[in-house]
């Protein structure tokens, strides 16, 4: 049974302190079963129902007059059954969780870890040399221009965490490295232009390493998912790669193009092509920066919601959708064994 709400009925701004409190303050004598936010750091579960109270008048109104009880003997009662306390604050009637709102202090600052710090096993060993040859052997991997904002209060209280988010950015890192060079095929033994496959990629540098970090560490901003940094990095990496290609096309042979049955046309070749014989490869799927490529983007949508935590609160299509792997990036290396 559940009382019908009277037309006059008023939001009351009183202090939450019981569960009655609280019924009122929503609508008089509403039923609010469940839990509710007592104080910001408490929490409450109240359960609501009627009650027969002989000492009860036929009428019985407020001091202000503002409000009537209902007629009859039967009181409308919302009690406490349950009671937390919050060490996270106390949000939407229950306790926040670490999972859902943000940190403030890192437990260990990911912003000074190296490639020693993060690869220290023997079985880091070759991966660890690869992790050296692009981020040099005393520089950070995420240093704090890389990494300007706060994360998840789970995630800044873990050292695990900590470490795992930070070689996930070093191998996604070393993944564009690898991925670009395996994109040159090479053709009866001809080899590779050296720029193609060395200053060409370590000129953007910085823009893989910025948009590694970016993706494995989330970023959270006021107890939300906050994706603009990383989608930003994501996009100046489709800008790079777009232009690698580019590049890279300027040393393919020209190849006969079919105009028609009766004409075809041979263009000219390109202008660094004369040593070489390679053809370039796509990369193999739409980057999908902001989760609204679906399908195109294969294995891996959603680049910066992949480890984002409370997607729900994402407002892009399709921005909750995660990789197949928890390293979408690296996995392709079969480096997943790292973390294991």
């Amino acid at each position: 049974m559940r009382k019908c709400l009277a037309a006059f009925s008023l939001l009351v701004a009183v202090d939450a302190g019981t569960c009655d409190d609280i019924s009122d303050e929503q609508w008089f004598n509403n039923d609010i079963t469940g839990w509710h936010c007592k104080t910001p750091s408490e929490s409450i579960y109240c359960k609501c129902n009627y009650e027969y109270d002989h000492d009860w008048d036929d009428f019985d109104w407020t001091d202000t007059g503002s409000r009537r009880r209902r007629k009859s003997g039967w009181e409308y009662e919302c009690e406490k059954e349950m009671e937390e306390t919050c060490n996270l604050g106390c949000k939407h009637g229950r306790c926040s969780t670490p999972d859902s709102v943000c940190g403030s202090t890192w437990s260990t600052d990911p912003r000074s870890k190296t490639c020693a710090q993060v690869f220290s096993t023997a079985a880091h060993a070759s991966t660890l040399q690869e992790c050296e040859e692009v981020f040099g052997k005393y520089d950070a991997i995420c240093p704090a221009a890389a990494l300007p904002y706060k994360s998840w209060h789970n995630k800044m209280e873990s050292g695990t965490e900590i470490e795992n988010m930070v070689r996930a950015a070093a191998l996604d890192t070393i993944w564009f490295y690898n991925k670009l060079r395996s994109m040159v095929v090479q053709h009866n033994k001809s080899a590779a232009p050296n720029e193609l496959v060395t200053t060409a990629i370590q000129s953007h540098f910085a823009t893989f390493r910025d948009f590694s970090c970016h993706r494995n560490i989330p970023e959270c901003l006021s107890d939300r998912p906050e994706v603009s940094t990383c989608e930003s990095s994501c996009n100046r990496v489709t800008t790079v790669i777009d232009g690698w290609l580019a590049k890279c096309r300027s040393y393919e042979p020209a190849r006969p193009v079919s105009v028609n049955s009766t004409n075809s046309t041979t263009p000219a070749p390109a202008p660094n092509a004369a040593d070489y014989n390679i053809t370039c490869e796509e990369l193999g799927y739409e980057r999908d920066c902001d989760g609204t490529k679906g399908d195109e983007a294969g294995d891996y949508p959603g680049l910066c919601s992949a480890f984002q935590q409370q997607t729900q609160f994402l407002t892009v299509s399709g921005a909750g959708a995660t990789g197949g792997s928890l390293l979408p990036l690296a996995a392709a290396l079969g480096m997943a064994a790292l973390f294991q």
